[in-house]
């Protein structure tokens, strides 16, 4: 994460890419007041501003523009929001789905009784069937 304590300002035809397999997806900018992307910038991450973002004409961006109190303005921009996986190469041949092992039982009956337990502990005010709902709440 890199934060910016006001502006984030680029100029005209700047880059900001991602090198030796760094993923833009992964990488944040906090801006503490307004991000401009210059004219043509091709920019890499995900921009997180106090204000606005203002993409001026031409700019790319890998990755997703959030403005919390203001706008996030366009003009004629590609945005690209790639899913965040690395290189990933997978070969499926004969696959058969097993059911989960002992372990995996073991664990799961573990936690479905904790869960059971910690909500046993909290006064039950209501029980509604989502499938017979009238619009009253039965109390118990």
């Amino acid at each position: 994460m890199f934060q910016i304590g006001t502006t984030l300002t680029t100029a005209s035809n700047a880059s900001v890419v991602m090198t030796n397999g760094g993923l833009a997806c992964k990488v944040y900018w906090q801006v503490g007041s307004s991000a401009t992307l210059g004219t043509n910038t091709a920019f890499a991450g995900n921009l997180l501003a106090d204000q606005s973002i203002t993409m001026t004409t031409n700019s790319s961006l890998s990755g997703r523009a959030l403005a919390i109190n203001a706008a996030v303005t366009l003009d004629t921009n590609s945005v690209s929001n790639a899913a965040c996986f690395g290189p990933l190469a997978i070969t499926v041949q004969g696959f058969r789905a097993q059911p989960p092992g002992r372990k995996v039982l073991i664990w799961r009956r573990a936690l479905l009784l904790i869960l059971g337990l910690l909500f046993m502990r909290r006064p039950v005010q209501a029980i509604v069937d989502p499938c017979s709902y009238d619009g009253k709440a039965q109390a118990t």
